[in-house]
């Protein structure tokens, strides 16, 4: 395919399904305080965000809803998404939301600061273009000198198995001559066929039903067509990755997820073994190999930036992490278990002071010595400790004035 036959196929399939799905209104949290507090020179100006290939727009709504001191940017390639995206922005008044239908290997100057972006996201976006790299590189001269860019891109041994699968379904399921809703009902009754089968034999599944991918037949229409029937689906493994980050001059970060890349979690023996790789790159590679991973999400930034190691004191500023879960078991009125769960992982159980100043926070900034005026016993140095335990675990950030 030629890369604009490529575009274009992209574009039909996302006009007829437009990813991800959405209800009217729905949005996301894009956490933008919290990767700003990544730099150690945030930019005096405005804060700005763009999301580069923003579909149906559940980080660029939730993105200038919650953030409104930011300037929302957002573009893509399906005018059917921008359409309605346009449309809800304008009923819900919202005056920090801008949106275009740009080519990311050539975005335009004049959209977005001069200067570049401090946060942007380019989720699940350049494996489906022609010139991955190149958009890479597009995307590194747009951010800004202390901006932070987050990149997930399909990872190739993770999704191994829906790519038997999709192989097969692209091939049997109709080209061009049919509807994308032709293509979506035949692709749908020959996975229905393998889970027959499956099942009849002991209920020894299909790869397409294993690991990551046993929500196989849940799924809607739209994840259906994305996953399983996309025309261009170009993934990366660690090494493609790590190339293509270095080829754009530009630097890692740290994973969106660093609890499923650390080697030491994952296999402590091993890793204090000799046998163990001491390259980080190395590290990431064998995981790779050994565990399900069938995304590669993380954040990058340009060969300029000043990461931040935030001293907590007496006037820091502290927030809740915006990815963190709270719940409690109450009694009367009275909570006695609370539990904390960050992102997607296992969860925490909170010591009671803990879990009071988790709560007391809500969705406030606030520094630390006056959070503790409201505790229980309010000794600065005691709960000063705590705080910084909480932030060490990423529980608490620091976000900046």
């Amino acid at each position: 395919m030629t890369p604009n036959s490529v575009s274009e196929s992209i574009r039909e399939l996302y006009e007829a399904y437009p990813y991800p799905t959405r209800i009217p209104g729905g949005s996301a949290d894009p956490f933008l305080e919290y990767l700003r507090s990544f730099t150690n020179k945030p930019h005096k100006r405005k804060p700005t965000f763009f999301d580069a290939g923003c579909g149906t727009g559940l980080n660029v709504l939730g993105g200038a809803a919650i953030y409104p001191h930011f300037d929302v940017y957002g573009c893509d390639l399906n005018r059917v998404a921008l359409k309605q995206l346009e449309s809800e922005a304008k009923n819900l008044g919202f005056s920090n939301l801008f949106l275009r239908e740009l080519d990311l290997l050539d975005l335009d100057c004049d959209f977005g600061p001069p200067e570049g972006f401090d946060i942007i996201f380019s989720t699940g976006v350049i494996h489906h273009t022609p010139d991955p790299v190149g958009i890479l590189k597009s995307l590194a001269k747009r951010l800004a000198p202390q901006g932070i860019l987050r990149l997930m891109v399909y990872g190739e041994l993770g999704r191994s198995d829906l790519y038997r699968f999709a192989r097969v379904a692209r091939k049997l399921c109709g080209g061009d001559s049919h509807s994308w809703s032709e293509r979506v009902q035949k692709g749908r009754e020959l996975m229905s066929g393998l889970k027959t089968s499956g099942s009849a034999r002991d209920n020894f599944l299909p790869p397409v039903f294993r690991g990551p991918w046993e929500d196989a037949q849940r799924v809607d229409e739209v994840e259906f067509a994305d996953r399983y029937l996309n025309p261009h689906d170009q993934p990366f493994s660690i090494s493609t990755l790590a190339d293509a980050i270095a080829r754009a001059n530009l630097k890692f970060h740290s994973w969106f997820e660093p609890r499923e890349w650390d080697l030491k979690r994952l296999l402590p023996k091993f890793a204090e073994s000799p046998l163990a790789p001491s390259d980080p790159w190395q590290q990431f590679a064998l995981i790779e190999e050994l565990f399900d991973r069938p995304k590669l999400d993380l954040y990058l930034v340009g060969p300029e930036f000043e990461a931040r190691v935030p001293k907590v004191e007496p006037q820091t500023l502290i927030g809740l992490n915006p990815q963190l879960f709270l719940s409690c078991v109450k009694a009367r009125g009275v909570s006695f278990h609370r539990v904390a769960q960050l992102r997607l992982y296992e969860e925490t159980v909170l010591s009671r002071e803990e879990g009071t100043l988790l709560e007391a926070i809500g969705t406030r900034f606030l520094p630390v010595q006056t959070l503790v005026q409201e505790m229980p016993n309010p000794s600065l140095d005691h709960w000063l400790g705590i705080v910084r335990k909480l932030v060490s675990e990423d529980m608490l950030f620091c976000p900046h004035a």
